[in-house]
């Protein structure tokens, strides 16, 4: 009986670790860290597409950004597990990933920009909105174990999406294909919203179990 109620105790104390402000910073810096190479066949096939789309020194510069912030949020949060284990502060560190993914967020952004101005006709505008969608959605996963990040990104990403259809109204006014494209991306806003939303329910369902 003393057995079962050390394991009982144990396990707790396991789920607290895992669940608290510090463990959840940890495992966002970690589950970060660990699937780098998976986020980057968004971003490679982005590339490729960008490639054929625009000319080859857009989409190498924008292929760069997009590597570039990824690689200093992940080369920032593979030290955050060490640093939360000795002297530096919690919200310190929660502080600094917040903006380290603020930045990563910016160089998608200026990517899908890139994107959005120098492809060819309605194919830019197609292209930029759905790589936009896939960002958000990633960056939005993460809610549950980070929310200044998650909220930091999809913040950037908001703007990004308000911003350059703001531009395209003063570039060419509002006519039937900005009406149409509108409505597209708001689809797809409100896709993100949805994806999103259930991961988030998702993860409180399995914490209450």
């Amino acid at each position: 009986m003393d057995k079962d109620v050390l394991e009982i105790d144990r396990r707790l104390a396991d789920f607290g670790h895992k669940n608290g402000p510090q463990g959840r910073l940890a495992r966002y810096a970690h589950g970060r860290v660990k699937h780098f190479a998976n986020r980057q066949v968004l971003t490679l096939s982005g590339a490729a597409t960008l490639l054929l789309l625009a000319p080859f020194k857009i989409g190498a510069i924008a292929v760069t950004l997009a590597l570039f912030g990824e690689a200093v949020d992940c080369l920032f949060l593979r030290t955050v597990p060490k640093r939360l284990d000795t002297s530096d502060c919690f919200r310190r560190m929660a502080f600094l990933s917040t903006l380290s993914a603020i930045f990563q967020a910016l160089t998608i952004a200026c990517s899908v920009a890139l994107a959005w101005f120098s492809a060819p006709g309605n194919a830019g505008m197609f292209f930029s909105l759905a790589y936009l969608t896939g960002a958000a959605i990633n960056g939005g996963i993460i809610l549950p174990f980070h929310r200044g990040a998650a909220l930091g990104r999809l913040g950037v990403y908001l703007a990004t999406f308000v911003a350059l259809f703001g531009v395209e109204i003063f570039r060419v006014g509002v006519d039937i294909r900005f009406l149409y494209n509108l409505l597209g991306g708001l689809m797809m806003v409100y896709m993100v919203h949805i994806f999103v939303s259930y991961v988030v329910a998702g993860q409180r369902r399995e914490d209450r179990n």
